[in-house]
């Protein structure tokens, strides 16, 4: 805890930082896109979020803020659909058709919607939501003892982040068409 709590708090102070330089880049160029890139392979270190980084790099290199919120939420959207799709049980992994079933009251609708209003909030700030989902799971007291309870709230986890990818794509398909063209 001690490791994370410490880059978190120092990813804070440097986008602190960074919000206070003059902004006098509009768009987001190829060598500002490099580095917002390079910018998110910190977010594998624990406490680190992934538009955080990105967001603090772009800042660091005076691109406005609308552009910066802008570009770190499209270019969110290849990296986190990978990372809900690695984030399968792993039942799914070794080749079952399925993943296995959940049993008992593993989530209910209460915890479901819980659940979904996280990681909708959380997506898009500059914080972790997958970690957040995890403190929320624990606050809940969902069951994690047996490996099918485990793999049922990774399931449920992966499918609550897909739809929050989904829900992004639509709201930017404009932007992602005119990006690919």
């Amino acid at each position: 805890p001690g490791p994370t709590a410490g880059l978190l708090a120092l990813a804070g102070v440097l986008l602190w930082a960074a919000d206070r330089r003059p902004e006098d880049v509009e768009a987001v160029g190829a060598r500002e896109a490099a580095v917002a890139g390079l910018a998110q392979v910190l977010a594998l270190a624990p406490g680190v979020s992934r538009s955080g980084a990105t967001l603090t790099a772009l800042r660091l290199q005076h691109v406005e803020a609308a552009a910066a919120s802008r570009f770190s939420i499209l270019m969110s959207l290849p990296i986190t659909a990978g990372a809900g799709r690695c984030r399968l049980p792993s039942g799914r992994r070794r080749g079952r058709r399925r993943p296995p079933p959940l049993q008992g009251e593993s989530v209910n609708v209460l915890q479901a919607v819980v659940l979904g209003v996280v990681e909708g909030v959380t997506e898009f700030l500059p914080v972790s939501s997958t970690a957040h989902l995890l403190i929320v799971e624990k606050l809940l007291g969902l069951p994690m003892k047996t490996q099918q309870e485990k793999d049922g709230i990774i399931g449920f986890t992966a499918v609550v982040q897909v739809g929050a990818i989904l829900a992004a794509v639509l709201y930017f398909a404009r932007d992602i068409v005119a990006l690919i063209k």
